[in-house]
């Protein structure tokens, strides 16, 4: 079962991913300041990944300038930190940032930077221009002097294929691109580059109009994970979950002990007879190290090896040897039967049972019958039910026999199967879910403090390494959401609880988010305060302690401020007659022109018994009654259910069940 890709939300989190995040930098004075570095350090976390950007420019004017970064956001960037740095006693500091009032920044950025009396200081302002863009201003940049600074910036991954994935836009100016290196990944997980695995201190390819997807593979043990972050908006809450199926949701068993059953009966063309072969072959390419026994059934049963053998022989014979195929599927002999066999191996070994078959059976087989058939060695079973040739499997908890094989952790499959050699990869890659359990099935998302509906369309399965997320606005503090589900069919659950950091980084995206515009003011300023992000009504101005010339501070006309911080738009029984394609026959004179014969031959008298069977297609699966009109003879009763069970029907057999009554 091929799973999608379920990277899915309320709310699209993020646009396309540009292919630049192009600034532009100048001076407000003069065309000689110029950017003369850039340089970006990526740390990716679990759900999110931090940019740390420094960046320094020069003036070679006759002038103090004013530095006028436009910076272009990469999608879904919520900028949390400003510093400028400065010096004291003659030794390099950074100073931080404070995140203010938006209009109150301005303001005071305009009074330390004007021409006046006092004693002005050297400020740098961050400031919303909208979404997507912010103007850093930076003064005063002496003659022949540099200035650096420092912001950060927060953007949201998306998990999938096994990893938190951030697609990094080139970054920079035409002038000058971005130096970008890897900071170190947490301990335990793994970082990526472009899927390659990556170090610290990795360089990055920050041309514009490149992209570079990076990833950190989380080392986790269990199966589920996800987090929840709630972040309050007056009245309303910021609330945003995501759940994640780990990178591997379970693990093939080493030395497993594993009985294989193939379904040998006549209703199976020979290309589905080589096609179950085929299927068991790739479900065993998955143990290396197992242990295995080959039964092949029709009425009867064969074991192969009499033995546990290695897998490798295995293999080899199910695509070698000739299977002779008579009338009859005990498929409940067969599971009872492996059953058996793993139960008297030696204890504390994974032990597993795969049985193939068309599933057309006698009537009798009811599913109490398979369900009294399994559960003594306490093996995981699974049926695979073969119908047509090809690479395809499904679970099928509808059939008949799911929930007798549920009980034991496996399931019913509806499959297909090629034993074409240009399709062994592609069959050993869909059959390995027969040997671990590759997604998690039955999907449910539960929290009592989400009004009904709010959790819109979840994925009914989630495959391994792929992800859930929602961003919303809800009415009520989300304390924890439940998911539920089931590898194979044992149940799995975690429990997702709020998470005070993952709440006010969330308080900071949101305004990189579609979200943002259905914000009212003081929602956005008390989620900017929380997340300590630019925002419309909030920005960073960072200040320098020091005096410089007051006849260099900016006129009114060369600040470049203003404040108009818009909202830019968001967007059978079968029949009973015989088919045209062989000749026509009277199907039940055959019957009795074939069997007459042998009935004498084993000592009865004509007209003097009568038989009653079932066939599938051109198979008999059961012989329900045989009768003589005369005395009770055992020996002359079985001898004529032999000779029925011996049948070779013709192709003129074609219903999928049917049922005869002959006269003898």
């Amino acid at each position: 079962m091929s799973g999608k890709s379920t990277r899915l939300g309320l709310l699209v989190l993020c646009s396309a991913v540009s292919a630049s995040a192009q600034d532009n930098v100048h001076g407000t004075r003069s065309e000689k300041l110029y950017e003369r570095k850039h340089e970006v350090e990526v740390s990716v976390h679990r759900g999110y990944a931090e940019l740390r950007v420094r960046r320094s420019v020069e003036n070679q004017g006759a002038r103090h300038d004013q530095a006028m970064f436009w910076l272009t956001l990469p999608d879904g960037a919520a900028a949390t930190g400003l510093k400028t740095l400065g010096s004291v006693a003659g030794r390099p500091v950074w100073f931080a940032g404070e995140l203010m009032e938006a209009e109150a920044a301005a303001a005071k950025y305009k009074e330390l930077t004007g021409i006046g009396g006092y004693y002005p200081k050297d400020p740098a302002l961050l400031s919303w221009r909208h979404q997507g863009q912010l103007l850093l201003q930076v003064f005063p940049v002496a003659p022949d002097t540099s200035k650096s600074v420092e912001y950060t910036l927060l953007v949201p991954t998306h998990y999938e294929r096994g990893a938190h994935r951030y697609v990094l836009p080139g970054l920079g100016t035409t002038e000058l691109a971005a130096q970008v290196s890897l900071a170190a990944a947490a301990r335990g997980d793994k970082l990526l580059m472009d899927d390659r695995p990556a170090a610290k201190g990795a360089n990055v390819r920050a041309a514009l109009g490149a992209t570079t997807e990076l990833g950190l593979v989380p080392k986790t043990t269990e199966p589920v994970g996800g987090e929840l972050a709630v972040s309050a908006a007056g009245s309303r809450f910021v609330t945003h979950f995501s759940i994640e199926a780990a990178p591997r949701v379970a693990k093939v068993p080493r030395a497993a002990q594993i009985v294989v059953l193939l379904d040998a009966s006549r209703s199976l063309s020979s290309d589905l007879l080589a096609a179950e072969q085929a299927a068991l072959s790739a479900y065993l390419s998955h143990f290396p190290d197992a242990s295995v026994e080959v039964i092949s059934f029709d009425r009867k049963l064969h074991r192969r090896y009499g033995a546990f053998v290695p897998v490798a022989r295995a293999r080899s014979d199910l695509t070698t040897q000739k299977i002779e195929q008579k009338n009859g599927s005990a498929i409940d002999a067969a599971l009872a039967e492996a059953e058996s066999i793993l139960a008297a191996a030696p204890a504390g070994r994974a032990r597993r049972l795969v049985l193939v078959s068309d599933a057309i059976v006698r009537s009798k087989l009811k599913p109490e019958r398979i369900r009294a058939a399994l559960g003594a060695s306490g093996a995981v079973a699974h049926i695979g039910v073969l119908r047509s040739r090809g690479v395809s499997l499904s679970r099928d908890d509808t059939h008949a026999w799911a929930d007798a094989v549920a009980r034991t952790g496996g399931l019913v499959w509806q499959a297909s199967a090629s034993d074409a050699r240009s399709d062994s990869k592609r069959m050993a890659s869909v059959y390995e879910e027969w040997a671990r359990p590759l997604r998690i099935d039955h999907l449910k998302l539960y929290s009592p403090d989400l009004e009904m509906g709010a959790i819109t369309e979840p994925p009914q399965s989630l495959d391994e390494g792929q992800g859930y997320e929602q961003l919303l606005m809800s009415q009520r503090d989300v304390a924890w959401v439940r998911v539920e589900g089931q590898l194979w069919s044992k149940s799995v659950q975690h429990v997702v609880h709020a998470d005070a950091a993952a709440g006010k980084r969330w308080a900071a995206l949101v305004f990189g988010s579609p979200l943002w515009s259905e914000l009212t003011e003081p929602e956005m300023m008390q989620l900017a305060l929380a997340g300590g992000a630019v925002s419309p009504v909030t920005s960073y101005l960072a200040i320098e302690p020091g005096v410089r010339p007051s006849t260099e501070g900016l006129e009114r006309s060369e600040s470049g401020m203003g404040s108009g911080f818009g909202r830019a738009p968001q967007l059978r029984m079968g029949a009973t007659s015989a088919s045209g394609r062989a000749p026509p026959l009277d199907r039940e004179q055959w019957l009795r022109d074939t069997l007459e014969p042998t009935f004498i031959a084993c000592g009865g008298t004509a007209d003097s018994a009568s038989v009653s069977l079932e066939t599938t297609f051109a198979e008999v699966v059961d012989v329900t009654r045989v009768e003589l009109s005369t005395s009770a003879d055992p020996l002359l009763q079985r001898c004529l259910s032999e000779a029925v069970w011996d049948l070779v029907l013709p192709p003129q057999f074609d219903e999928e069940w049917t049922t005869w009554m002959v006269q003898l």
